[in-house]
């Protein structure tokens, strides 16, 4: 998989996440937002943010491969038909 590819699939997988998974994982990983910054600026702990980082990880990872697998099946866009 090239670079610019995942990087567009990336993307593709933030966009299907929840508005407070995408936030957290941008906040974290694109602004590198320690967790405490990132509870202080929400006016919640640290626990909690870090709670929600995992699970936004795990929604992540599932958006991105069901994208990648469907990319990879039907690369053109279109269905492939017996």
């Amino acid at each position: 998989m090239e670079q610019q590819e995942t990087a567009e699939l990336v993307q593709m997988a933030l966009a299907n996440l929840p508005d407070n998974y995408r936030q957290t994982l941008t906040q974290h990983y694109y602004e590198q937002r320690s967790l405490q910054e990132i509870a202080s600026s929400r006016g919640t702990t640290e626990g909690a943010i870090k709670s929600l980082l995992h699970r936004a990880r795990l929604a992540f990872r599932t958006a991105f491969g069901t994208i990648a697998e469907s990319l990879h099946e039907f690369p053109s866009g279109r269905q492939v038909t017996s």
